[in-house]
């Protein structure tokens, strides 16, 4: 179903689906930082335990 550009139908849809998108890329950004937190707080666990390994090895 076509609408004319100005009609109400077809501004709130395409405000909604502006809205869509750019909720749609914030939530990707939000998955990308939260990966990414994982990732560094593995990083650094491991790290810490191999450290904490080691001392065991040593003492």
């Amino acid at each position: 179903m076509l609408l004319p550009p100005h009609s109400s139908a077809y501004t709130s849809g395409n405000s909604r689906s502006r809205l869509l998108e750019c909720h749609y890329s914030t939530s990707i950004m939000l998955i990308h930082c939260f990966k990414l937190h994982l990732c560094l707080a593995n990083h650094v666990t491991n790290k810490m335990e191999k450290k904490a390994e080691n001392k065991r090895r040593r003492g």
